[in-house]
């Protein structure tokens, strides 16, 4: 009984209630979710998710499934109808919100035309690539790649993370000339300070 009562303490806090001026209620746990046949003291989480998991099973494509997921796709869903609707018109007013995202989201979406031109508009800046020659120029193709959104933090932190996460993976680190190959009688964070500091010389 003790039980039965802490669990109903617990989902009364979610049922919808109504605020000062709403007239929608607000809504918390789905009590259409709850899997009544669940002994809440032994398995509260079958009990407060089960008859939502029976009616939702994983989908093929996803590693996982909840009611979160399941907005997030939902929401991208309706992104992409609203995405495809502004591209589709070609008289939005010149510099329009309207116009710029039909035109990034258009150019984005045309396939045969980024597979006819390839690597061709790339060129340039692969070119001012090639010709790094000194620390200076390196740094000045940081900050120009920056100020395109391409970022060179991304795998960096990554990998800061990764062993940050855990200490135990001796061979956390990419196992390529550019990293040092560690073994279990070294540190992994010194080995990766190492590197950084080295890195950062340039």
């Amino acid at each position: 009984m003790r039980c039965f009562k802490t669990a109903f303490v617990l989902l009364a806090g979610f049922f919808p209630v109504l605020l000062p001026g709403q007239t929608t209620p607000q809504h918390g746990v789905q009590t259409g979710d709850i899997d009544r046949k669940a002994n809440p003291c032994t398995d509260f989480f079958q009990y407060a998710n089960g008859t939502w998991r029976a009616e939702n099973p994983i989908p093929a494509f996803m590693p996982r499934w909840s009611r979160r997921w399941q907005a997030g796709e939902d929401a991208k869903g309706q992104l992409k109808e609203i995405l495809d609707d502004v591209s589709k018109r070609i008289d939005w007013p010149k510099g329009s919100p309207e116009q710029l995202i039909g035109d990034y989201y258009g150019s984005c979406m045309d396939q045969a035309k980024v597979d006819k031109l390839g690597l061709a508009p790339a060129q340039p800046i692969l070119a001012q690539i090639d010709a790094i020659k000194t620390p200076a120029d390196l740094q000045r193709m940081i900050r120009q790649l920056q100020s395109l959104s391409v970022s060179r933090h991304s795998e960096w932190d990554r990998l800061r993370t990764t062993i940050i996460q855990d200490r135990r993976l001796p061979l956390c680190l990419p196992l390529d000339s550019a990293f040092p190959i560690v073994t279990t009688t070294s540190s992994p964070i010194s080995a990766f300070r190492k590197h950084e500091r080295n890195t950062r010389r340039m």
